[in-house]
């Protein structure tokens, strides 16, 4: 499937939270750090496969 997942990590890789669900729907996250440091938003098909046939857009704003 080639169905998005959303998943923000910390510094040590843990997951904090992540946006999947619906087929074929757009993936909204609303995130806000819990502490100054590094995050890493990692986008992914449902299987963790990838391949040249798995494209996806992404858009990343701070809200006001």
């Amino acid at each position: 499937s080639t169905d998005a997942v959303l998943r923000i990590r910390d510094a040590r890789r843990i997951a904090l939270t992540m946006a999947a669900g619906i087929p074929k729907r757009d993936r909204k996250l609303l995130f806000t750090c819990p502490k100054t440091g590094s995050y890493t938003l990692e986008l992914s098909d449902m299987e963790l496969k990838g391949g040249k046939e798995f494209s996806y857009a992404l858009v990343g704003r701070r809200l006001p």
